[in-house]
């Protein structure tokens, strides 16, 4: 069974079907959480996560609850489809760097500057300027322009590990996996130091830069890695047997899709049962420490998972899937705005009252989900209108920036 290639194909890598398709889940995860439970919270006040989380008896009702790993799931792609460019290849930086901002840089500053001309009254120098070169992750040193710069954030944390992934596959290609994996282990330990500081693990683990979030781009580094030994990819050095713990991994790899994929789903909604029935999102706990790691092990063994089974589905399903993994970072940024628009803002209730679709006779729950689905449909002919306009016109100006290494 052929791959469906994406719409706008990289220079610098194969297509690994799949990938793709992972991040369109993430998106419409995150657009799914977001738009229910500020539905509910229009419907029944006070705002969840205010001053209680919900905990849900059903597991497959949990990543509904705990949608912060949809965020991981982003994270964990990009360092894994990076590597897969870059390992073991020179990298020229310039040329790298301009892939990146022609890969974001289009539809974030449109995003942005629709933002400041929504809310001149906003504006700001030295913020917009934080903000516009992806910085926005900083706090009070961005723009507020909630609802239309609400997830900037995570798209400055990705961007940041953009600048220095050119020298951590370098050091992965020259000196191992030990380095990544001690540096894992400094983003833990940075985590518990901050933990005792200042008794807020929240902050570490969710909004800011290299502390909460580096060690998930790392994993996916690794993870890639195992990928190209699956694959014989020939960057690897095969001579040398797998070890203890990656020889059954590739053996499940190569032979036991099925039952791979099947393991991983039930990994993933444990997972977030699990982390709900201990408090969830809002909990600060120690071993939140641990979560962000635990966190990316849980995601790539899903996406591993899937990337082994993804031929298995049918041709029509892999081509939506494509599609609406092609236009994810238009998706996600653009649905907040579409959120407070259609569904409303319970904490900011005169500014964005919504406009609730209602059913006489229908329950809570039922008009969050019916409210849900208009949203969703929604964004998904907001995020066509930017991948068409804006995303993929700019992807096709990326160039070829990895060459072979020199010869010894």
């Amino acid at each position: 069974m052929t791959s469906i290639p994406a719409s706008a194909t990289s220079h610098n890598v194969g297509y690994v079907e799949g990938v793709d398709h992972l991040r369109g889940f993430a998106a419409f995860l995150v657009v799914i959480h977001h738009t229910y439970w500020v539905a509910l919270a229009m419907l029944r006040p006070p705002m969840i996560g205010a001053g209680w989380w919900p905990k849900v008896d059903n597991p497959l009702a949990a990543p509904l609850v705990e949608s912060h790993i949809a965020l991981c799931v982003f994270f964990v792609l990009s360092g894994f489809i990076l590597t897969l460019a870059g390992y073991g290849r020179q990298i020229s930086y310039g040329q790298y760097m301009r892939n990146r901002c022609l890969r974001v840089l289009p539809v974030y500053l449109t995003v942005l500057f629709f933002g400041l001309a929504l809310y001149p009254e906003k504006f700001d120098l030295l913020r917009t300027i934080s903000t516009a070169t992806i910085f926005s992750n900083q706090g009070v040193g961005a723009l507020d322009l909630h609802p239309v710069s609400t997830v900037f954030w995570t798209v400055a944390v990705e961007f940041q590990f953009y600048l220095i992934f050119p020298f951590l596959v370098a050091v992965f290609a020259g000196q191992g996996k030990r380095p990544l994996v001690a540096l894992i282990g400094l983003m833990i330990a940075l985590r518990a130091i901050g933990f005792a500081i200042r008794g807020d693990v929240i902050s570490l683990t969710y909004w800011h830069l290299v502390p909460g979030r580096l060690d998930q781009f790392l994993i996916g580094m690794l993870a890639a890695r195992v990928y190209m030994r699956w694959h014989d990819d020939p960057r690897i050095d095969t001579s040398k047997p797998p070890g203890p713990l990656l020889a059954p991994v590739l053996s499940v790899l190569r032979g036991r899709s099925v039952g791979l994929a099947a393991g991983a789903v039930v990994l993933f909604f444990g997972w977030e049962w699990g982390l709900n029935r201990l408090g969830g999102f809002p909990v600060q706990s120690w071993f939140k420490i641990a979560t962000p790691t635990a966190e990316a092990l849980v995601c790539t063994a899903l996406m591993l998972a899937y990337l082994s089974y993804v031929s298995r589905l049918p041709r029509l399903l892999r081509r939506v899937f494509s599609f609406l993994g092609d236009m994810s970072l238009s998706t996600y940024l653009c649905h907040f705005m579409l959120i407070g628009l259609l569904v409303g803002d319970p904490i900011r209730l005169k500014q964005f009252p919504g406009h609730l679709l209602a059913v006489s006779g229908m329950g809570i729950q039922m008009t969050a989900v019916l409210n849900t689905v208009v949203t969703v449909a929604a964004t998904v002919g907001l995020s066509v209108l930017f991948f068409y306009g804006i995303e993929k016109p700019f992807m096709r100006l990326r160039g070829r920036y990895v060459s072979a290494p020199p010869s010894a």
